[in-house]
């Protein structure tokens, strides 16, 4: 008997500040369950509708890239590692450590589920170009799913299908990336 994941909201919020500073602010929402999860103070907190004060899940350090897996039980997550952001996964509400899913040589960033659970898109440096790979949690591998590798493509954002990814290319346009092209 397969469970259904549960659908997340995200939001994610690019703020301009002075000197060209970017600030950005990422949360997800399962709405089945009514509570969400935020980065503050260095902890990844989790607030819910029924509770008076949110709950602190895990210590991130400096980092607030982060992904909530869609059964809501594993968060991927950045971390230094080796001097290079790396992707580690952290089981919720368990005793266990967080583990280190892949180390990339030029450093991962920004992680997100897929819907169905079975990927988690990030984004890296390949070939001088910042692109969007995939983890396959079946394969225990990546592979790159930009399209061009021409152009800068950052901050992916799956389709409700798993099946494509909505990319930012080159700091200025959307684009919808499938497995059979753009």
């Amino acid at each position: 008997e397969s469970l259904s994941p549960e659908p997340f909201l995200q939001l994610s919020v690019t703020v301009n500040g002075p000197r060209g500073a970017h600030y950005r602010l990422s949360t997800q929402r399962c709405t089945n369950r009514r509570s969400f999860a935020y980065c503050k103070d260095g902890w990844l907190q989790q607030a819910a509708e029924d509770a008076r004060q949110p709950r602190a899940l895990l210590e991130l350090g400096k980092s607030s890239q982060f992904s909530i897996s869609p059964d809501g039980t594993t968060l991927a997550f950045v971390k230094m590692e080796q001097g290079r952001p790396q992707i580690f996964v952290q089981v919720l509400n368990s005793n266990r450590k967080a583990e280190l899913l892949l180390r990339h040589p030029n450093g991962a960033q920004e992680p997100r589920y897929s819907p169905d659970g079975s990927s988690l898109a990030f984004s890296s440096m390949e070939n001088g170009r910042s692109q969007v790979l995939v983890w396959s949690f079946a394969k225990k591998s990546y592979r790159p799913w930009s399209g061009q590798a021409d152009h800068q493509d950052s901050s992916p954002c799956w389709t409700p299908d798993s099946q494509g990814l909505v990319v930012c290319r080159d700091g200025s346009k959307l684009v919808l990336l499938n497995r059979g092209g753009e």
